[in-house]
């Protein structure tokens, strides 16, 4: 009983060494899992971002202004399609930093009047010009103003049929991005969209 055991035991350890050794890769190191791709939401998908925006700033410029290291996050393009009102398109490029209790958080966002009703960009740029408060003026595109307070600095913009903002805000111990580097990014966006 004890031998057949023993016989057994060795022609199944024979088996496994035939079966590792019919799949040995003849000193080759078998092959390995792929990593996982690293997503650039800043590229987007087309029908998220039709004006192509987002694709104009590149993850790593934004991440010297918002900071964060490990913390920082580039979020997808949002489409604006019709939010702005009927027939308008557009879209929102977000990215933040969160590390607490520091929080730096970016927006920019382009709308485009095109098509819309007419009148209807007036009364929008009216609109978030009088919600911002006291501001500046910037010299960009048609009509540009600023404003800072409270920890959010804004960039509002206006050229041709185009409405486009750039908004930081920061929270805690965050300090929201300057206006002048607000200022630079929504010109990037509108030579983007109305050169």
């Amino acid at each position: 009983m004890h031998v057949r055991r023993v016989l057994g035991v060795g022609a199944s350890a024979l088996m496994v060494l035939m079966v590792v050794t019919a799949c040995s890769s003849g000193g080759k190191s078998a092959p390995t899992t792929p990593a996982r791709p690293v997503l650039n939401f800043a590229l987007g998908k087309e029908n998220t971002d039709p004006l192509g925006v987002c694709r104009v700033f590149t993850p790593a410029s934004i991440k010297k202004l918002v900071g964060g290291d490990r913390k920082f996050r580039v979020y997808p393009p949002q489409s604006l399609a019709g939010q702005g009102g009927p027939k308008t398109t557009g879209v929102v490029c977000s990215w933040d930093r969160s590390t607490s209790p520091d929080q730096v958080s970016l927006r920019i966002m382009v709308v485009d009047y095109a098509k819309a009703q007419s009148g209807l960009i007036d009364s929008s740029w009216k609109s978030q010009v009088s919600g911002l408060g006291t501001t500046s003026s910037v010299t960009l595109g048609d009509q540009g103003v600023s404003a800072s307070a409270n920890g959010i600095a804004t960039v509002l913009v206006r050229k041709g049929s185009f409405l486009i903002s750039a908004v930081s805000q920061g929270r805690g111990n965050g300090t929201p991005i300057a206006v002048g580097q607000l200022t630079f990014l929504a010109g990037a966006a509108m030579r983007k969209v109305a050169p």
